[in-house]
C-alpha cells in the first residue's frame, strides 16, 4: 500500500501528545511465567500451521512454563505519520518486521521497539509483553524480539503501533501467516482493552486508498470509519472489508492468510454488493436502497455481525450517517489546510 494521505503542521500538536497520555505510567514489571503441570510438548517444528490460518492449537509450553516460537519472523505494514517536507505530515504504509534471535542470557524474552527507540518505546514493547503474556498465560525464555522498519516515525505516533506489534509477535508464537494486505488499527488503554487511535479516519482512508484488503478497528471507532463512506462514497468505501472488534482476540483471525468458512463466506456474499455499488458508479447512493444490495448486506451481517463496512452501507441506505461526526470535521479541515 502505497497511497498518502496529508495532513497540515496544526496536527503536531496533537500528535506529540499522544505517547505521553497513553504511557505516562511506568513501564510494568516484566511477568513471571506461571508454572504448569508437567507435560510433553510438541516441538517446535511439528507442523501446526494449517493454510496460514490463525490457528487455534494452544502455544508450546514447556513443563516450566516457557513459551516456544512456531515462526521467527512476521511483517505487517500499518498506515503511520510520517513528517512531510518542509511541514506537515504524510500517512504512509509502513512496514514492521519483527526478527527473533537466540539469546541464551536473557531469563525473560525481551520485545525491542527498534522503530520507536528511547524510553517510550521501551514502555511500549513491556506493555505489548505483558498482554501476550495475559493472552497465552506463558513468555519466552532465552530470546530477543527486533520490531523495526525502514521509515522514521515520529514518537508521537507510537501508540498506533501498538495493536500490530502485539499481533506481528502472536503469529510468530502461534504460527499463522498473516494476510499481507489486512490492516491492523487500534490502541490498548491501560487494562489492555481496545480503544481508537489517534486520527482513525485519515488512518482508514490511507488504508482504503492503498489497497487494504481487510481493515480490523475498535467497535468505538464506528464513527470515525462513518465518515470515510461519507467522504469516499459508498462504492468506494465497499472497496475494503471493515471489521468492528471489541477484544484483541478477535483479531488474529481476522488478520490470518487462510479465514474460517464463516469470515470467507460473509466476504463472498459482499463481494455481491460490491459489484453492484461498482456498477452503479454515481448512483451509488441511491443504489443502497437497492433490494439486492440490501439483501446481500443483510445476509453479510448474518454471517459476521461485526462486519462494520456492511452495517454502515447498510444503515446509510436507511438515512443513517447522514452528517460527519466533529472528529472527522476536524480531520477533513486539518487535511485540506495549506
Amino acid at each position: 500500500m502505497t497511497s498518502a494521505v496529508h495532513f497540515s503542521r496544526h496536527f503536531n500538536s496533537l500528535l506529540s501528545l499522544c505517547v505521553s497520555a497513553v504511557f505516562a505510567a511506568s513501564a510494568p514489571a516484566a511477568p513471571v511465567p506461571a508454572k504448569t503441570e508437567k507435560k510433553t510438548p510438541p516441538t517446535k517444528n511439528e507442523p501446526v500451521n494449517q493454510g496460514g490460518g490463525a490457528n487455534t492449537t494452544p502455544p508450546i509450553v514447556a513443563n516450566n512454563g516457557v513459551i516456544a516460537l512456531r515462526t521467527e519472523k512476521a511483517t505487517l505494514g500499518l498506515p503511520l505519520f510520517l513528517l512531510r517536507a518542509g511541514s506537515g505530515f504524510t500517512v504512509l504504509d509502513v512496514k514492521l518486521t519483527a526478527t527473533a534471535t537466540a539469546n541464551p542470557q536473557l531469563a525473560s524474552g525481551e520485545i525491542n521497539c527498534r522503530a520507536f527507540p528511547g524510553p517510550d518505546g521501551v514502555r511500549a514493547a513491556a506493555f505489548v509483553k505483558q498482554q501476550l503474556f495475559k493472552r497465552h498465560n506463558a513468555w519466552l525464555r532465552g530470546t530477543q524480539i527486533d520490531i523495526a522498519c525502514a521509515e522514521k516515525i515520529p514518537g508521537g505516533d507510537l501508540p498506533a503501533a501498538a495493536v500490530t506489534e502485539a499481533l506481528l509477535v502472536d503469529a510468530m508464537i502461534l504460527g499463522y501467516d498473516l494476510e499481507p494486505n489486512f490492516v491492523a488499527l487500534g490502541d490498548f488503554d491501560s487494562d489492555g482493552g481496545l480503544i481508537p487511535t489517534l486520527a482513525t479516519g485519515t488512518r482508514v482512508l490511507a488504508a482504503l486508498r492503498g489497497g487494504a484488503v481487510r481493515i480490523t478497528v475498535p467497535e468505538k471507532s464506528t464513527p470515525q470509519v462513518a465518515d470515510v463512506m461519507l467522504a469516499e462514497g459508498p462504492a468506494k468505501f465497499a472497496s475494503v472489508q471493515i471489521f468492528a472488534v471489541s477484544g484483541f482476540d478477535e483479531i488474529p483471525p481476522l488478520a490470518a492468510a487462510q479465514l474460517d468458512t464463516k469470515v470467507q463466506r460473509a466476504m463472498s456474499i459482499f463481494g455481491r454488493a460490491q459489484v453492484l455499488l461498482n456498477d452503479a458508479g454515481d448512483r451509488a447512493d441511491a443504489a443502497l436502497t437497492d433490494p439486492r444490495v440490501k439483501e446481500a448486506l443483510r445476509e453479510v451481517l448474518i454471517e459476521a455481525p461485526n462486519h462494520l463496512t456492511a452495517r454502515l452501507l447498510l444503515g446509510h441506505g436507511a438515512g443513517q450517517f447522514k452528517t460527519y461526526s466533529l472528529a472527522g470535521s476536524i480531520e477533513t479541515i486539518e487535511q485540506r489546510a495549506p
